[in-house]
């Protein structure tokens, strides 16, 4: 048996070693060092581009501003607001033109109106009314209420005035077929 030494006999043990798998771990390693650097460098470049298009922009913004004429801007938010205003309006004008033709259609030549008030939600007309006499005021409730248009008619606020005429309120409650356009 051999004696054991800490000298090796020969010097190929040494050269028997593979040095190859820790030379590919350093060039992966230096490899992956040199794309990362290569990427930090790339994002500082990109932000400076970044924040030179920002000032640019920026700048474009201001001057655009300063060819707005502040008073052509307020004109055109009140021509705007005009403009909502009149659709609503004519949205609702529908409505109540509906509601005028019916009353109009369907009211006694002894009886006229002094007060209209429009509710197009709850579909109700509230409205003051005069009469010739009783018998006119009942003849017109009753032609209301015969009317397939209205749900509900109810008079009320009885009253004589001066010379005899009879004061009243009428309570009109409608269809909602009243206020499709016709």
């Amino acid at each position: 048996m051999a004696e054991p030494s800490l000298i090796p006999n020969s010097s190929q043990q040494y050269i028997s070693r593979s040095r190859e798998s820790v030379g590919v771990f350093i060039v992966a390693g230096i490899l992956i060092f040199i794309l990362t650097i290569l990427a930090l460098v790339g994002l500082i470049f990109y932000k400076q581009y970044l924040v030179k298009q920002q000032a640019v922009l920026a700048q474009e913004i201001k001057k655009k501003e300063k060819g707005f004429n502040q008073a052509d801007i307020q004109e055109w938010a009140r021509t705007a607001e005009a403009i909502d205003l009149a659709k609503q309006i004519l949205a609702n004008h529908r409505y109540v033109s509906n509601a005028f033709a019916l009353i109009q259609k369907n009211t006694l030549p002894d009886v006229r109106y002094s007060k209209f008030e429009f509710d197009a939600e709850n579909k109700k007309i509230i409205l003051g009314a005069e009469a010739k006499n009783y018998a006119a005021m009942a003849q017109q409730r009753q032609i209301f209420i015969s009317n397939p248009a209205i749900t509900s008619a109810a008079v009320g606020d009885f009253n004589l005035d001066k010379i005899g005429k009879v004061l009243f309120s009428v309570e009109l409650i409608f269809n909602s077929t009243l206020l499709t356009s016709q």
